[in-house]
């Protein structure tokens, strides 16, 4: 029996949990760093890491080879995370990841456009629901929202794009090569706001800055490689997962609260997310029957 799906989703859910142990650590390096100087230490680490990889363990053997599309996942990619990253540091992490995992529902809407694949009325109602869902979660206060919220929303769009690249990636290159370009395109992304803001980290800032790109590393490969054998919105389920794990660790650990606007705009993203993964997956099983 082949077992491919089960193990993709497995690991799927280890990169849940290990993005969203990486953004709660983002947060509390965002107590002293700026976004952008936290990701372009996080996406170095990251290069250095899969680069190391690359040399000495496949010996040139993984080789770039749809280099355009790779560009477009280090350009959304880049931007995806950047966003996410100052987002994090300015709103609540619970709201920040909320609105920026958002991107399956984008992805559903890339899908379609940009890789042709089938897109029902269904889906568009569904990222509709999800939509108010946002605007629930955003608390609207007139002249008071902090961009952060915004720049949240515009990871999830963004990383929509990012997102249907790896599906397509995925026939051609390896999830080390997606990987070390989304780093690339992070890190010279961020370099350009973190000069105006570089802070020299003190050694409990570094051990943070250590942990998160360890953990981003090992989630970013554990989230490229099930798109080889999951369908774009399935391979997303990550996304969920970890929204709601750092839901937890932000009530627990960092006493955020979660209000009734929040909640039913979260019960909103979430439904319609799921809602597009199990259709997507009984369309693929009623077509192998």
């Amino acid at each position: 029996m082949n077992n491919r799906p089960l193990t993709a989703q497995l690991t799927t859910f280890t990169a849940s949990v290990l993005f969203a142990l990486m953004a709660f650590c983002v947060k509390l390096a965002s107590a002293g760093l700026s976004g952008p100087e936290i990701l372009f230490i996080r996406a170095m680490i990251s290069i250095v890491v899969i680069g190391a990889v690359l040399s000495f363990v496949y010996k040139g053997r993984v080789r770039i080879r749809n280099l355009n599309l790779l560009v477009v996942r280090a350009v959304f990619g880049g931007l995806a995370v950047l966003f996410y990253f100052i987002a994090i540091s300015r709103i609540p992490l619970s709201s920040a990841a909320l609105l920026a995992n958002s991107y399956p529902l984008f992805a559903v809407i890339f899908s379609a456009v940009l890789i042709k694949e089938r897109t029902n009325l269904d889906s568009l109602l569904a990222v509709l629901l999800a939509l108010g869902g946002m605007v629930l979660v955003l608390e609207p206060r007139f002249g008071k929202l902090d961009i952060g919220y915004f720049l949240a929303i515009a990871s999830a769009v963004v990383g929509g794009v990012a997102v249907t690249s790896i599906k397509e990636l995925r026939k051609t290159d390896s999830s080390w090569m997606i990987a070390l370009f989304q780093m690339i395109g992070a890190a010279v992304l961020s370099l350009f706001l973190t000069t105006a803001s570089f802070r020299i980290p003190d050694a409990g800032q570094w051990l943070l800055l250590l942990l998160i790109g360890v953990l981003g590393t090992g989630a970013q490969l554990a989230f490229t490689r099930p798109f080889k054998a999951l369908p774009t919105a399935e391979g997303s389920m990550v996304a969920p997962l970890y929204t709601a794990i750092v839901m937890v660790l932000s009530v627990l650990f960092l006493g955020e609260v979660l209000t009734m606007r929040m909640v039913s705009g979260a019960l909103l993203i979430f439904g319609s997310m799921i809602y597009l993964i199990v259709r997507e997956e009984f369309n693929i099983r009623r077509q192998i029957i």
